[in-house]
């Protein structure tokens, strides 16, 4: 991502703790950091265990196995080991890369 970031003026990795965040919002032109995001989009496809999300000025590339419903799923799974059933669950999420 690196690379990225040195092709195009404004743009700038955002390390979190379970992902890695590819942002041009704050690029002067938008038509080219769409580009160039593209292009880092399309490299990270062939890397196998990691999930993309392309967002309007942003792409995030985090672990497979650390989305939410995966997570959720183990949960749930060992909840329901130790108890009959669930009384209540709630599960919200703002958009896909809340996924």
């Amino acid at each position: 991502m690196n690379l990225y970031v040195d092709k195009l003026d404004g743009s700038y990795i955002d390390r979190r703790e379970s992902s890695v965040v590819f942002n041009f919002s704050e690029c002067s032109d938008y038509q080219f950091g769409h580009m160039v995001a593209r292009e880092l989009f399309k490299e990270l496809e062939g890397t196998s265990g990691l999930t993309r999300v392309f967002g309007q000025t942003y792409i995030e590339a985090k672990p497979k196995e650390l989305k939410k419903t995966t997570l959720l799923k183990r949960i749930l799974s060992a909840i329901t080991s130790t108890r009959d059933k669930i009384d209540f669950l709630l599960y919200i999420g703002e958009d896909s890369s809340n996924e």
